[in-house]
Protein backbone atom coordinates (compact mmCIF):
# COMPACT_ATOMS: atom_id res chain seq x y z
CA UNK A 1 0.00 0.00 0.00
CA UNK A 2 2.95 2.40 0.65
CA UNK A 3 4.51 1.59 -2.71
CA UNK A 4 1.32 2.73 -4.40
CA UNK A 5 1.92 6.25 -2.73
CA UNK A 6 5.17 6.81 -3.84
CA UNK A 7 4.33 5.82 -7.18
CA UNK A 8 1.97 9.06 -7.45
CA UNK A 9 4.31 11.77 -5.35
CA UNK A 10 6.37 12.32 -8.53
CA UNK A 11 3.68 12.90 -10.75
CA UNK A 12 1.70 15.04 -8.40
CA UNK A 13 5.61 17.01 -7.89
CA UNK A 14 5.12 17.59 -11.36
CA UNK A 15 1.41 19.05 -11.05
CA UNK A 16 2.71 21.22 -8.16
CA UNK A 17 5.25 22.80 -10.13
CA UNK A 18 3.22 23.17 -13.31
CA UNK A 19 0.20 25.04 -11.29
CA UNK A 20 2.60 27.13 -9.04
CA UNK A 21 4.50 28.40 -12.42
CA UNK A 22 0.57 29.45 -13.33
CA UNK A 23 0.20 30.49 -10.30
CA UNK A 24 3.80 33.06 -10.28
CA UNK A 25 2.03 33.97 -13.90
CA UNK A 26 -0.64 35.17 -12.80
CA UNK A 27 0.67 37.48 -9.79
CA UNK A 28 3.43 38.95 -12.16
CA UNK A 29 0.57 39.69 -15.30
CA UNK A 30 -1.72 41.51 -12.51
CA UNK A 31 1.03 43.57 -10.63
CA UNK A 32 0.42 46.82 -10.85
CA UNK A 33 2.44 49.16 -13.77
CA UNK A 34 4.10 50.79 -11.00
CA UNK A 35 5.79 47.59 -9.41
CA UNK A 36 6.84 46.75 -12.77
CA UNK A 37 8.59 49.87 -13.93
CA UNK A 38 10.98 49.75 -11.42
CA UNK A 39 12.26 46.79 -13.33
CA UNK A 40 15.45 47.31 -15.70
CA UNK A 41 14.79 47.16 -19.62
CA UNK A 42 16.81 45.19 -21.93
CA UNK A 43 18.16 47.03 -24.44
CA UNK A 44 16.21 45.57 -27.64
CA UNK A 45 12.36 46.61 -28.17
CA UNK A 46 9.87 43.66 -27.48
CA UNK A 47 11.46 42.10 -24.27
CA UNK A 48 7.95 41.95 -22.72
CA UNK A 49 6.72 39.65 -26.29
CA UNK A 50 9.81 37.66 -25.59
CA UNK A 51 9.19 37.32 -21.53
CA UNK A 52 5.77 36.19 -22.59
CA UNK A 53 6.58 33.26 -24.97
CA UNK A 54 9.16 32.36 -22.24
CA UNK A 55 6.95 32.53 -19.52
CA UNK A 56 4.56 30.58 -21.59
CA UNK A 57 6.40 28.01 -23.26
CA UNK A 58 8.11 26.59 -19.73
CA UNK A 59 4.13 26.73 -18.56
CA UNK A 60 3.43 24.34 -21.75
CA UNK A 61 6.36 22.00 -20.94
CA UNK A 62 5.38 21.96 -17.47
CA UNK A 63 1.71 20.79 -17.67
CA UNK A 64 2.37 18.30 -20.73
CA UNK A 65 4.96 16.83 -18.25
CA UNK A 66 2.71 16.58 -15.40
CA UNK A 67 -0.28 15.17 -17.73
CA UNK A 68 2.32 12.73 -19.30
CA UNK A 69 2.57 11.17 -16.11
CA UNK A 70 -0.94 10.03 -16.21
CA UNK A 71 -1.22 8.94 -19.54
CA UNK A 72 -0.01 9.42 -23.06
CA UNK A 73 -0.43 12.68 -24.53
CA UNK A 74 -1.96 12.74 -28.26
CA UNK A 75 -2.16 15.60 -30.87
CA UNK A 76 -5.73 15.80 -29.19
CA UNK A 77 -4.77 15.75 -25.64
CA UNK A 78 -2.04 18.32 -26.52
CA UNK A 79 -4.11 20.32 -28.47
CA UNK A 80 -6.46 20.61 -25.33
CA UNK A 81 -3.92 21.83 -22.74
CA UNK A 82 -2.60 24.17 -25.48
CA UNK A 83 -6.04 25.59 -26.35
CA UNK A 84 -6.87 25.88 -22.15
CA UNK A 85 -3.41 27.57 -21.51
CA UNK A 86 -4.13 30.35 -24.43
CA UNK A 87 -7.32 30.56 -22.78
CA UNK A 88 -5.64 31.24 -19.43
CA UNK A 89 -2.92 34.03 -21.20
CA UNK A 90 -6.51 35.76 -22.55
CA UNK A 91 -8.09 35.59 -19.04
CA UNK A 92 -5.23 37.34 -17.87
CA UNK A 93 -5.21 40.35 -20.45
CA UNK A 94 -8.68 40.59 -19.88
CA UNK A 95 -8.52 41.10 -16.10
CA UNK A 96 -5.37 43.33 -16.95
CA UNK A 97 -8.35 45.25 -18.92
CA UNK A 98 -10.68 45.31 -16.40
CA UNK A 99 -8.91 45.75 -13.06
CA UNK A 100 -7.34 48.52 -11.27
CA UNK A 101 -3.69 47.50 -11.87
CA UNK A 102 -2.81 50.60 -14.42
CA UNK A 103 -1.81 47.28 -16.78
CA UNK A 104 -3.61 47.70 -20.03
CA UNK A 105 -4.87 45.13 -22.39
CA UNK A 106 -2.27 43.99 -25.43
CA UNK A 107 -3.36 41.85 -28.58
CA UNK A 108 -0.28 41.44 -28.85
CA UNK A 109 0.47 39.87 -25.48
CA UNK A 110 -2.02 37.20 -26.58
CA UNK A 111 0.10 35.99 -29.73
CA UNK A 112 2.89 36.29 -27.77
CA UNK A 113 1.32 34.16 -25.05
CA UNK A 114 0.29 31.48 -27.61
CA UNK A 115 3.48 31.26 -29.57
CA UNK A 116 4.76 30.20 -26.19
CA UNK A 117 2.33 27.59 -25.91
CA UNK A 118 3.04 26.28 -29.57
CA UNK A 119 6.88 26.54 -29.07
CA UNK A 120 6.24 24.65 -25.65
CA UNK A 121 4.26 22.03 -27.48
CA UNK A 122 7.04 21.22 -30.29
CA UNK A 123 9.85 21.38 -27.41
CA UNK A 124 7.52 19.01 -25.21
CA UNK A 125 7.50 16.88 -28.67
CA UNK A 126 10.68 16.33 -29.90
CA UNK A 127 12.46 16.54 -26.79
CA UNK A 128 10.44 14.18 -24.35
CA UNK A 129 12.87 11.32 -25.55
CA UNK A 130 15.12 12.94 -23.90
CA UNK A 131 13.23 12.82 -20.14
CA UNK A 132 12.62 16.26 -19.87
Amino acid sequence: MGHASNDTKPGLKKFVLAISWAILIGIVSLLPKSVLTHTKRLPFEHTDKMAHMVMYGILTVLMLRAYSGLSKIGVSKMTRIGVELGAYGLLLELLQKYTYAGRTFEISDIFANIGGVLVGMIIFKYLKPFRL
